[in-house]
């Protein structure tokens, strides 16, 4: 078979080879460039697209939070807040203080909806501090129980405790502005008490409170709104007084009751002292007040030291008295009182602020190691007044001093700095503070 010759290739000029070559390199820069912005164009879409479906399912929740009121899963269901407000500077200045991000109902657990790296509030002191610096933060307008849809700002100029450990109706028996009725589908009558140890905002009218108990392990009421400090917050600087961390009951114990490095308070003008620190909500015809100091007692039914209890006339929990402060000199034999009139018990931390025996040398100029130069020194505080007993230095024996910042005070013409368990005066002296490990040990 007759095969016909393939067709001349006649060579092409060279500026048409350039051309060629140069639309080629062209094609494919071109190509490579289509590509990647159709990638980053759909890159985009899907982005875009993700951010549009997020965006909805917020205005959906916040329209299901104002149009639904009765019904807010967040609170029984512990969804998380937005997530940058839980998340800590990665630059090291984390806050000191951050809303919880749910909350505690069921059974509590420790520090719980406190966000990573947070804790609960176990102090009054602190507790103040966090409530006027996230207050404000807080939606104003109430989400539900009996002021649902007021505007109601939380006030940071007060702060109530409840010593009945703000035990309420759960969260959940309340529809709209009212508790669900006997008979009614989910109706639960057990009243529960509110979670702690801790600090937080209820819920319901957006009052600052304190909880002063331990409900670890214990079913909570879910009405509270936590407030948490930083893990890493300096705890030197404890406060001087505290109030139990459960009501004594059953025979009594020793310190039952009072926090780690807290003892029972046995001086009559120091309970006098505490009591007045702490704000009870004695109801509605009572008010926020510390209790009132009713003096010394012999009792066979509450603990031995300084106590609060509801007065003896009262026969609910919201009285129309305040609550009363004790001193009991006698170490009782009977078993505790409980229920409406249980005590709570006002405990002092041991060796607070200047407080203590201190390794003292004679000689402040030049001090040994001999133990013949060195003597016992005590230091009473009460309040910002100092009194300090040295027997073995005549210049620093029965002498009155004040302080003047919380680790500093002045006595005798000098000033005297606490470093931990070192105090140093401005002449160059330096007292090393005694460990009382016995006392610590009662403490537990």
């Amino acid at each position: 078979m007759h095969r016909s010759a393939p067709p001349e290739v006649r060579p092409q000029p060279a500026k048409m080879q350039r051309r060629v070559q140069v639309w080629s390199c062209c094609s494919t820069v071109c190509l490579r460039a289509q590509l990647i912005l159709k990638n980053l164009t759909l890159n985009q879409g899907v982005k875009a697209a993700t951010q549009k479906r997020k965006m909805r399912r917020h205005k959906a929740q916040e329209m299901q939070e104002e149009s639904e009121v009765k019904d807010q899963p967040g609170f029984e269901t512990k969804e998380p807040q937005k997530e940058e407000n839980l998340l800590q500077s990665a630059s090291g200045d984390a806050p000191p203080f951050v809303k919880g991000i749910c909350q505690p109902s069921g059974i509590q657990t420790p520090n719980e909806c406190c966000p990573n790296g947070y804790e609960s509030i176990l102090n009054l002191e602190l507790c103040i501090k966090a409530v006027v610096k996230l207050g404000p933060q807080f939606d104003p307008i109430i989400k539900k129980g009996p002021h649902t849809g007021k505007h109601m700002p939380v006030v940071t100029t007060r702060i109530a405790m409840h010593i009945e450990g703000t035990t309420r109706p759960q969260l959940n028996q309340w529809v709209g502005g009212r508790l669900l009725r006997s008979g009614e589908e989910g109706y639960n009558k057990t009243w529960l008490p509110t979670a702690g140890k801790g600090c937080g905002i209820w819920t319901l009218n957006h009052a600052p409170i304190f909880t002063p108990y331990d409900q670890v392990g214990k079913e909570v009421n879910g009405v509270i709104w936590p407030l948490c400090v930083i893990s890493t917050y300096p705890k030197d600087e404890m406060p001087e007084f505290a109030i139990s961390h459960c009501r004594p009951s059953g025979r009594y114990t020793k310190n039952e009751c009072c926090d780690y490095g807290y003892l029972e308070i046995t001086v009559a003008e120091t309970c006098k002292r505490s009591i007045s620190q702490f704000p009870w909500d004695c109801g509605s015809n009572c008010g926020i007040r510390p209790a009132e100091w009713m003096g010394e007692r012999e009792d066979d039914d509450y603990p031995f030291g300084c106590y609060i209890r509801n007065d003896h006339r009262a026969r609910t929990y919201n009285a129309r008295h305040p609550l009363q402060g004790f001193l009991n000199t006698k170490t009782p034999q009977g078993d505790m009182v409980s229920g409406l009139h249980a005590a709570a018990t006002v405990c002092r931390r041991l060796d607070y602020g200047f407080e203590g025996d201190y390794y003292a040398p004679r000689n402040p100029e030049a001090p040994s190691d001999s133990k013949a130069d060195f003597v016992i020194c005590t230091i009473k505080q009460a309040g910002t007044v100092v009194n300090v007993d040295c027997p073995g230095i005549s210049s620093m024996n029965q002498k009155t001093g004040t302080i003047t910042e919380p680790t500093l005070m002045s006595i005798e013409g000098m000033t005297a700095r606490r470093f931990g368990k070192a105090l140093r005066f401005s002449n160059g002296w330096v007292w090393a503070q005694k460990t009382n490990d016995a006392a610590l040990e009662d403490s537990r």
